[in-house]
């Protein structure tokens, strides 16, 4: 039989139970007896204000909880057989309901799947790797670029120094062995810091030497840069490099030293 609460529609009264145990977030095994007999009962006094009809199984239930009610007083803390009889048919209830919503969408659900059961995603493609150097850069900048390395790295200049027109020299430190050794070292780890680099060189010509190894592996396509500032690193892009295939000659150091 049912019996109609506000918006609810209960099927016997144990869905009312239920229901009160759910608004005060009460689990089944830790039920209070009093406070849901006082519940259901107020439950029902509002059943009979709204003139709505009562099924006698919802009368029977408040008589049957208030049984239990004396019951658990008078038991001194003993077990109370029908309060666990209560508990276990609330429990059965309650997987009975969980499995008739269940049940209750799979056939939306059968229905969605067989819609798509018939369309396949494509895995994703790899992507062809891009050796292309994308960026332009004025002189200015690698100027400034490297007069910023040269402070990061303690090297600065002399303010007097600084202030005549910079004219590169030629490198004491090896470009082909920085560029085979930076190579070797990218092609191994696959990311490196820019700023790590930098400041593992002991001079100032490795530090100049550092930094145009880097353009040249950036110019053949064997490493890109990304981030910037102190986040700044070159990849290893997968393409084949070898010394020889700098052009030393831009830098004046064709033999890779001065």
């Amino acid at each position: 039989m049912h019996a109609r609460g506000g918006n609810e529609d209960f099927v016997g009264p144990l869905a009312v139970i239920l229901q009160l145990l759910g608004k005060d977030k009460i689990e089944i095994a830790d039920i209070s007896i009093s406070l849901i007999l006082d519940q259901y009962l107020e439950w029902l006094d509002t059943m009979t204000e709204m003139d709505l009809d009562i099924a006698s199984e919802f009368v029977a239930m408040a008589s049957h909880l208030a049984f239990i009610k004396t019951k658990v007083l008078l038991s001194s803390g003993e077990e109370v057989e029908e309060l666990s009889e209560l508990i276990s048919s609330l429990e059965q209830f309650r997987a009975r309901d969980i499995y008739a919503r269940i049940k209750s969408v799979t056939d939306e659900f059968h229905a969605r799947y067989t819609e798509g059961a018939g369309y396949i995603v494509k895995p994703p493609e790899p992507l062809t790797p891009d050796a292309h150097y994308k960026y332009e850069h004025e002189a200015s900048e690698l100027l400034s670029a490297l007069l910023a390395i040269s402070e990061r790295g303690g090297l600065q200049e002399d303010p007097q120094t600084r202030k005549r027109p910079y004219v590169p020299t030629k490198l004491s430190y090896p470009l082909t062995e920085k560029i085979a050794e930076l190579t070797e070292r990218v092609r191994t780890f696959g990311v490196l810091r820019v700023q790590a680099l930098f400041a593992e060189c002991k001079t100032r010509s490795e530090a100049v030497a550092t930094f145009i190894a880097v353009l040249e592996l950036c110019r053949t396509g064997a490493v890109t840069l990304a981030g910037d500032g102190e986040d700044m690193t070159i990849r290893y892009t997968g393409g084949v490099f070898s010394p020889a295939d700098a052009n030393l000659a831009d830098w004046g150091n064709e033999n890779g030293n001065s």
